[in-house]
């Protein structure tokens, strides 16, 4: 080796450098691929805790289809019974067509607050011709006197009508009375306008 060589290369001990040339910078670790490795693991891991509950819902509900699909062809096998309350309808209705069919006067009881709405038009048509329909406006007194009067005066002009008031403590003395018969009776009592209750009730009734 040469001097001159020897000089150069003590030259490059001091200044830290390899024989072979400048060292190489190894530069950052590649953390990115470790991360990417986790967030993979990590889908991983969800997609089968998703997968295993959706599995859990189908399952429930399959068991709750073959409950229904079992109480289903239980009530099926099972012969049909009436509801009560149909049952109790087609007694009232027996019960009221032999009523009916003993009365020749029927009283049709109509609460002041809805005369219309307490009307029955089925039992109002299944009267026979000779039989007498009276309408009864009853509770009168909770209702304004204009009022009472308007509906008297369309009442009156299908049915006789008479008025009367939820207190009775004087029409139970009136209801002790006899009156005159119906084919008897003026014509001013079947139309009167006065709210006399009972007396004008019995004038028509007896």
């Amino acid at each position: 080796m040469t001097r001159s060589r020897r000089q150069l290369e003590a030259a490059r001990k001091k200044r830290g450098q390899a024989r072979g040339g400048l060292r190489k910078d190894p530069g950052v670790p590649r953390l990115g691929r470790l991360a990417q490795r986790q967030q993979r693991s990590r889908s991983r891991a969800g997609e089968l805790q998703q997968r295993s509950h959706l599995a859990a819902q189908l399952e429930e509900a399959l068991q709750r289809q073959q409950r229904f699909q079992s109480q289903e062809q239980e009530e099926e096998e099972e012969p049909p019974q009436p509801p009560q309350d149909e049952a109790s309808l087609r007694h009232f209705g027996r019960e009221l067509r032999k009523v009916l069919a003993a009365s020749d006067v029927v009283l049709e009881v109509l609460d002041a607050r809805d005369p219309q709405g307490c009307r029955s038009p089925r039992l109002e048509a299944a009267l026979r011709p000779q039989q007498r329909l009276v309408l009864v406006l009853n509770k009168i007194d909770l209702v304004p006197r204009d009022v009472v009067a308007a509906w008297l005066k369309h009442l009156r002009a299908e049915f006789p009508t008479v008025a009367f008031k939820a207190c009775t403590q004087q029409q139970s003395r009136n209801l002790k009375q006899v009156r005159v018969p119906v084919a008897t009776a003026p014509e001013e009592v079947l139309a009167t306008g006065a709210c006399v209750g009972a007396e004008s009730l019995l004038n028509i009734l007896s």
